[in-house]
């Protein structure tokens, strides 16, 4: 892919997905930076808007998983993941 079809892609895309980002240190941006960053350029990639969504570890429930399944497309959840009940709901 060229320079100028990548940011046409980032511009103009054709789709967007919406991603939860569930994290323990959500609450410093920058602690998954390089991983929102690949989800770009993944996004690029993919001719698809990415926006993500982050969302404190502590306040995704397991009995209220339901509502976040039919929320979004994709969850994303870093290996610092400690609430085993989300593991078990998510099958992590």
């Amino acid at each position: 892919m060229t320079g100028s079809n990548f940011v046409d892609r980032v511009i103009n895309p054709a789709k967007t997905v919406e991603i939860a980002v569930v994290g323990k240190y959500i609450h410093h941006w920058d602690a998954y930076k390089s991983i929102m960053e690949s989800f770009v350029h993944a996004g690029a990639e993919n001719n698809a808007k990415v926006i993500l969504r982050l969302l404190m570890q502590k306040i995704v429930k397991p009995e209220i998983t339901q509502n976040f399944l039919e929320e979004f497309q994709v969850f994303w959840f870093p290996a610092d993941l400690e609430n085993e009940e989300l593991k078990e709901k998510f099958k992590l």
